[in-house]
């Protein structure tokens, strides 16, 4: 894992492998495990356990992209002191 404060574009990144994590990919993971762990915890019986758990991980999924989503937003909406440049724009000043 490695993460940065500021990319180019001067807003917090972190990348796993070489890929960027984002806040809805997190937030839909640990969504989907709390959802399926809490509905497998709380299924009736052994044979409805599995059924449940798929429902509750997705719901759970679903919740989370909603709440990394609105994470996201929120951050953006921030307005930040420097004005970094884009990426397109830092390609044309080389």
């Amino acid at each position: 894992i490695k993460a940065t404060p500021e990319n180019l574009e001067g807003v917090p990144e972190a990348r796993m492998l070489g890929y960027p994590i984002t806040i809805p990919s997190v937030t839909a993971a640990v969504g989907g495990i709390a959802g399926a762990a809490t509905a497998i915890r709380t299924a009736p019986k052994l044979g409805g356990s599995f059924r449940r758990g798929l429902g509750g991980a997705a719901l759970g999924t679903g919740a989370g992209i909603i709440a990394g989503n609105l994470a996201n937003a929120a951050l953006a909406s921030k307005a930040t002191e420097q004005k970094l440049p884009t990426v397109g724009q830092y390609e044309i000043m080389q």
